[in-house]
């Protein structure tokens, strides 16, 4: 079923800020049902198809892709890890060294999770035995 205009409009507004109230909000949805409006609308299969293509169109405009983003994460990471020389009031080094931490840390973590480095979720696997009745001997087997 084709999108109709509001719902056109949620996919242009959605990948604003990516924020489904808000787009909800701006495309013209009710201020007091556009939390669930939002939610709605995120799950229908149209919709999810119409906010990737802009997103790819987006994407392709201003040249931004995957390889992009985690290559300037490299940089940041690269740049913020160098030693820095600590120097005294004249400018002598001083035998001490600093780095910008915290914009290393930000940066190593971004990658950490493209690369399913960490989980946020504990992953759990179960393993379930069948028990079948065979008939025509008479007994129990597992399955």
């Amino acid at each position: 079923m084709p999108l109709n205009e509001k719902q056109k409009r949620f996919a242009l507004e959605y990948i604003v800020d990516l924020n489904a109230t808000q787009a909800a909000k701006r495309a013209g949805y009710s201020e007091k049902t556009s939390y669930s409006q939002g939610q709605r609308l995120l799950k229908n299969d149209e919709i999810q198809k119409r906010i990737e293509k802009l997103n790819a169109k987006r994407n392709k405009r201003t040249e931004i892709s995957g390889d992009w983003v985690l290559g300037q994460l490299k940089k940041v990471a690269d740049r913020c890890m160098q030693e820095e020389a600590v120097c005294d009031e004249d400018g002598n080094p001083v035998g001490e060294y600093k780095f910008e931490h915290s914009g290393a840390n930000k940066a190593l973590e971004l990658l950490g999770r493209h690369n399913k480095l960490f989980t946020d979720k504990i992953e759990q696997t179960n393993e379930t035995v069948v028990r079948v009745k065979d008939y025509t001997k008479g007994g129990v087997s597992d399955k």
